[in-house]
């Protein structure tokens, strides 16, 4: 009996190529209803400052506040706000400021509430 060799393809789906650079003829993948797929390259919205910085206050409120505390977490996350608020002055919008310095304000009146024990 004669080997049968197999029909075998292989398809390289990478979207980047070995130097890291994003390649150009990237082929659609197809949904089941037969639109294309999005490419998950554009599906990531852009990180602005005030996202990046709405999320680390998320996170820290999470420590304060969650169901398991850990203050030291959030002291942490409140030093580096701070740190990229002294790195950042003079460059940020107006709005980024306001936005950075009322996320500090709660976040240390939080920090401070919780570690006195007044917030559950």
């Amino acid at each position: 009996m004669d080997p049968v060799e197999p029909n075998l393809k292989v398809t390289d789906r990478r979207h980047f190529t070995a130097e890291g650079e994003l390649k150009k003829d990237l082929p659609r993948e197809e949904t089941t209803a037969g639109t294309p797929a999005p490419s998950p390259v554009s599906e990531a919205p852009a990180v602005t400052f005030a996202s990046f910085v709405i999320s680390l206050a998320a996170q820290a409120a999470d420590f304060i506040g969650g169901e398991q505390k850990d203050l030291d977490g959030a002291r942490q996350i409140i030093s580096a706000l701070e740190m990229l608020k002294d790195k950042t002055e003079g460059r940020r919008t107006e709005e980024e400021s306001r936005i950075l310095d009322a996320i500090l304000f709660d976040l240390r009146l939080g920090f401070v509430s919780s570690a006195k024990g007044n917030v559950s």
